[in-house]
């Protein structure tokens, strides 16, 4: 098919935005608006009595959203598909403020929410694992992207809007951490929390230098694999089954070490303090040595690109999103984690298009991948190292 350009066969309009780009605009949209939704969801669980019924809601729409992706045929309905996609993303993100404050209930020590943040992080993997090995299975017997790719969506639906509400049965309701004065508006009260929490940040500075931290991190190992996607085929000459191999192997060491990671913590083997420094260290010598030894088109490079981005990057990612919140909710006042919940996702939404728009900036400018590499992941992480803004516990 035509499918180079604005006026291919796919564009949404005549003469309209290719397909990719349109994805692109799309999550760029879904992004926005969980960072806008997550501090007003964040606050109003603080001030709610019906947290987890909120959250079951949540699950609910996000699921038969789910199965709103199965629309993927030819014929312009690939675009509700695409839809139902970005609102997927958003019924299913803006449950984590929700879903945070159970942290506080459920560990009350910081080895402990360390190891349940390396756990989640652990079933995260597997379940990826999971899923890539059964889509796997299904293109071997369906050839036709648009057939098993609604057969791919449907089945993660299925899983959640099932599962889900089973495993919520175990939680218990709990009551509101701040108390709402009589005849106050939800609404005002929610709008109202959210400025004063975000200005309260200054009466935190170890929280508040955290949360700079963690935003400029996300430029680190978080990205790595994304721009893999783009590196590997266009410095490397590389096909899209070798960039696999390396999300692959991300995603499999990924749970070696996480499980490890919880294990140390569990101990009290390694403080969140040295946690960061590997993980930043991590991101800026893959951010650092990609581009000075794997820049050219030949197997040597490809195998420094498995080792840095896809063993080193497996541990950097995996302990990136094991510990950001855990570190986080050891610096904000208790009866306020929903709040702060909603703050750390609204930072870390907001941030999280940049690091493309960097990478394609330079590369545009310079035409070079292995400057674009450079620049989009070395300086941000050393700017989150030098900051010294993780806990000193």
């Amino acid at each position: 098919c035509n499918c180079s350009g604005p006026r291919s066969d796919h564009s949404v309009l005549e003469g309209g935005l290719r397909a990719s780009n349109t994805f692109n605009l799309l999550m760029m949209i879904a992004l926005f608006t969980i960072a806008v939704l997550s501090p007003i969801v964040g606050t109003h669980a603080d001030f709610s009595n019906n947290k987890l019924r909120n959250w079951r809601a949540m699950c609910i729409v996000g699921g038969l959203c789910n199965f709103g992706m199965m629309a993927m045929f030819p014929g312009g309905i690939w675009i509700i598909g695409m839809i139902f996609g970005g609102l997927t993303a958003i019924f299913t993100e803006i449950q984590l403020p929700i879903r945070s404050v159970y942290m506080e209930y459920v560990a009350k020590d910081d080895a402990t929410r360390s190891y349940l943040g390396a756990m989640r992080q652990c079933s995260s993997y597997s379940a990826q694992t999971v899923y890539a090995l059964v889509i796997s299975g299904i293109q071997l017997f369906l050839s036709d992207p648009s057939i098993w790719s609604m057969i791919a969506a449907g089945l993660c639906a299925a899983w959640f809007i099932t599962m889900m509400p089973l495993i919520l049965r175990r939680f218990t309701e709990h009551g509101a951490s701040r108390t709402n004065e009589a005849g106050t508006n939800v609404v005002v009260l929610t709008f109202t929390e959210i400025i004063k929490e975000f200005y309260n940040l200054t009466k935190y500075p170890e929280a508040f230098k955290f949360l700079i931290a963690h935003v400029l991190s996300q430029f680190g190992g978080p990205v790595v694999v994304t721009l893999v996607s783009t590196y590997l085929p266009g410095q490397l000459e590389r096909s899209g089954i070798q960039v696999s191999i390396v999300a692959l192997i991300v995603l499999l060491l990924g749970i070696g070490a996480t499980l490890c990671l919880a294990s140390l913590r569990k101990k009290g083997r390694l403080s969140f303090k040295i946690c960061w420094f590997i993980v930043l260290t991590l991101s800026i010598l893959i951010g650092t040595l990609v581009p000075l030894i794997a820049n050219k088109a030949d197997f040597t490079s490809y195998l420094m690109v498995l080792l840095l981005a896809g063993v080193l990057g497996a541990v950097s990612i995996s302990w990136f999103y094991s510990i950001g919140w855990p570190s986080f909710i050891t610096l904000v006042p208790s009866d306020h984690v929903g709040a702060y919940n909603g703050i750390f996702s609204f930072c870390n939404a907001v941030v999280q298009p940049f690091a493309l728009l960097i990478y394609f900036a330079v590369l545009q400018a310079t035409n070079s991948h292995p400057w674009a590499w450079l620049v989009t992941i070395t300086p941000c992480s050393s700017l989150s190292v030098a900051s010294a803004a993780a806990p000193s516990s």
